[in-house]
């Protein structure tokens, strides 16, 4: 019989143009969303931009491919108990001290996670693991003086037996966000989960006096900052209530 310990670590990365870390599993086998996306007009998934760029080199791929066998192997041999306390010790694992940001000369320390740069709530007993890991995570960052923000985008909400693990894990501090699965469709909503996330063609942006629309300023133009960082944004993260909008890849 497996016995956890010897399972392989879960692999965090730090993406380039995002603060903090981030959690992947590969693009399209862990999205359950994909094909309704992919049966849609001008659909998102058919653009998804974990599938070009330096998501499908080896060094990229290998690790997210890892994560998903090792969480499966997870939840087999210990269910969403073992797989949440995983998930925590390699995490603080991976922290260094690049990864924390000031909020100002009085403010605590933050940390900015993102749960999927890449894949998606695959099932829903992951999706429960996550959500008690989370609970855990949030009480250690206020015992340490941490504040911790957690963001995961899903298209996983148009899965109905997805729904509960989804309203779990934004329950457990987690902002949870709805993802359109078309360019120029509608933001989606979900009650229970933060502001849904739409994208735009170019050109298209939306109108900013709707009230609670954000768009993002990462963008294509000439001159637009390339990432969060350059652009001094955490939207996503601390304007749980706004629908943001996203120029497409």
């Amino acid at each position: 019989m497996a016995t956890t310990s010897s399972f392989p670590a879960l692999s965090f990365s730090r993406p380039s143009k995002m603060p903090g870390l981030s959690f992947g599993l590969p693009a399209g086998r862990s999205c359950p969303g994909r094909a309704a996306s992919l049966r849609a007009k001008n659909s998102v998934c058919a653009r998804c931009y974990a599938k070009k760029g330096f998501y499908p080199t080896r060094t990229v791929r290998e690790p997210r491919d890892r994560n998903l066998s090792t969480i499966r192997r997870y939840l087999r041999h210990g269910g969403p108990r073992t797989l949440a306390r995983a998930l925590l010790r390699d995490g603080i694992r991976n922290l260094s001290p690049r990864d924390w940001e000031s909020a100002g000369p009085s403010g605590p320390p933050c940390l900015f996670v993102r749960i999927h740069d890449s894949g998606d709530v695959f099932c829903r007993s992951y999706g429960f693991a996550l959500a008690r890991a989370a609970r855990i995570a949030h009480r250690l960052a206020r015992r340490r003086g941490v504040k911790l923000h957690l963001w995961a985008p899903t298209k996983a909400h148009v899965v109905g037996a997805l729904r509960p693990a989804l309203s779990a894990m934004a329950r457990a501090g987690i902002i949870v966000r709805p993802s359109a699965g078309a360019v120029d469709g509608p933001v989606p909503h979900m009650v229970g989960l933060a502001g849904g996330m739409g994208v735009f063609s170019r050109g298209n942006a939306p109108s900013t006096l709707v009230p609670g629309t954000f768009v993002c300023p990462v963008r294509h133009d000439p001159g637009s900052p390339r990432a969060c960082r350059e652009a001094g944004c955490r939207a996503c993260w601390l304007w749980p209530e706004a629908r943001i909008w996203f120029e497409v890849h």
